[in-house]
């Protein structure tokens, strides 16, 4: 789990990199369903999952204990 949990990190920190400027975010990219989509929409949405599952996770673990 903590080496899939630091590749994740990696491809993270590769991925911001690469954001130049601001105007990097408002490209469209291709997602699954064959749509095109601004980056920071597929952000911003991937942030409220990650912030989601975070407080799934707290409350499991305060469950647990």
């Amino acid at each position: 789990m903590i080496e899939y949990l630091e590749e994740v990190e990696a491809t993270r920190q590769r991925a911001f990199q690469s954001f130049a400027r601001d105007a990097d975010l408002l490209k469209e990219i291709m997602v699954p369903a064959a749509q095109s989509r601004p980056l920071i929409d597929l952000l911003t949405e991937t942030l409220v999952k990650a912030a989601d599952y975070y407080g799934r996770a707290l409350a499991t673990l305060r469950f647990a204990v």
